[in-house]
């Protein structure tokens, strides 16, 4: 995604990264002065779309460069002036550069502490978290927006070492929500809607799952649809501008079971790191954490899972010492164990091209890769709910009145 394709939504603020997202990265030296300065292809094209949206635009940088002595704090002053001078002749303006010179990470005004998301709340006290996006083409401005509550969107970054240009793929996580299911055990209070539909304090339940997504590197979101899918569609028409993602449909004209409606959702991907959840379970896994510890064991699919008590709800996994899923326990009353909460993490879109049409996910396809070894666990503590029942769906009416406080959107 490069920065004039980010879906500029309900913000009104915009925080945008330097090096690597309005100019070109230097790896193997310092941006020292303005001839050494390089906008990146676009860049200049995209401010004036940007101008137009947001009523504040910052420029958020480090610049080591500085407190290691190879430039002067004068040389960036002067970089910075000729950099907003091009971007204002081109249509676009920047309202404020904010920067820190610091060598240690320890240091609270360098990303990814809040020190300058903080000087920018206390010199516009107009800005607000909840209409902030940030944008940037490192793991160190995600963390940042995470500290500091706000949405992030990573763009595609273009680096230069020894000479060499090249483009760096933001290498954004896909998602796919299966929302396509009859919600027949929740009927009798939910009727008219799909399950990812139904209200909880007077928005969709689709909202919460894609509010908590707006927090990580989501490039895009595939809902997999087919019961009553104009409802879902029509809501997302009207508010797919609250999300920083591009969101995308996969229709199914019959249902096509679990694994079918995923099969056809993956063809509409394009990176190879794809999550899968369910559109009518909010889990509170950290999704970075999870694609990196499912790329560090290398397994074909990584399935969260939850620790419950006292429980008959849910079968349980069980998993070896090494967290490789060996069985899954038919459902009955369990004082203690771990269930499957319906996160999925695979880097391959492919996974399911071999399989037919219609099949079920859990029976036709992850038992016969547990019997294979292939199938890892990942344990998370986050805040779990399935509004697929009566008593939970109005449970989860009580807990998400307070969603900004226990996610990580806060």
């Amino acid at each position: 995604m490069k920065l004039d394709e980010i879906n500029i939504g309900p913000y009104d603020t915009l925080l945008l990264d330097r090096d690597g997202t309005i100019n070109v990265h230097l790896l193997d030296d310092y941006v020292k002065r303005w001839a050494d300065f390089e906008f990146i292809p676009g860049v200049l094209e995209a401010m004036p779309k940007l101008a137009r949206h947001f009523k504040h635009i910052f420029i958020v940088t480090n610049q080591r460069g500085v407190g290691k002595g190879v430039m002067i704090e004068a040389d960036l002053a002067n970089i910075h002036k000729r950099m907003v001078e091009e971007i204002e002749k081109a249509g676009g303006r920047i309202d404020g550069i904010y920067y820190c010179t610091a060598l240690s990470d320890e240091d609270v005004r360098r990303k990814p502490g809040r020190g300058m998301w903080e000087d920018i709340l206390r010199d516009y006290p107009e800005v607000v978290a909840e209409r902030t996006l940030m944008v940037g083409d490192g793991d160190v401005d995600k963390e940042f927006a995470r500290n500091c509550g706000i949405a992030f969107c990573k763009v595609d970054s273009m680096k230069k070492e020894k000479g060499i240009y090249k483009w760096v793929k933001a290498n954004d996580m896909e998602v796919i929500i299966l929302a396509g299911g009859l919600g027949t055990r929740l009927r009798s209070v939910v009727s008219e809607v799909p399950k990812c539909m139904a209200p909880v304090n007077g928005k969709p339940f689709l909202y919460y799952l894609l509010s908590a997504l707006s927090q990580y590197p989501v490039g895009k979101v595939v809902l997999s649809v087919g019961y009553k899918r104009e409802c879902i569609m029509d809501w997302v028409q009207e508010h797919r501008r609250e999300f920083p993602c591009e969101i995308d449909f996969a229709v199914e004209a019959t249902p096509l079971g679990t694994g079918g409606g995923i099969r056809l959702a993956m063809e509409k991907c394009t990176s190879d790191a794809v999550c899968i959840m369910n559109g009518d379970t909010f889990f509170d896994v950290d999704l970075e954490q999870m694609k990196k510890a499912h790329e560090k064991k290398g397994q074909l699919l990584t399935m969260a899972v939850k620790h419950l008590k006292d429980f008959d709800r849910y079968g349980t996994v069980s998993f070896d010492k090494r967290g490789i899923v060996t069985g899954f326990n038919e459902k009955r009353f369990c004082e203690d164990g771990y269930i499957n909460a319906g996160v999925y993490m695979v880097s391959d879109r492919t996974l399911l091209k071999d399989m037919p049409e219609r099949f079920s996910f859990e029976t036709e396809f992850l038992q016969p890769k547990v019997v294979e070894g292939r199938i890892q666990g990942y344990i998370s503590d986050g805040y779990f709910i399935d509004i697929g029942v009566p008593e939970d769906y109005a449970r989860a009416n009580e807990d998400f009145k307070d969603f900004g406080t226990w996610t990580k959107r806060k």
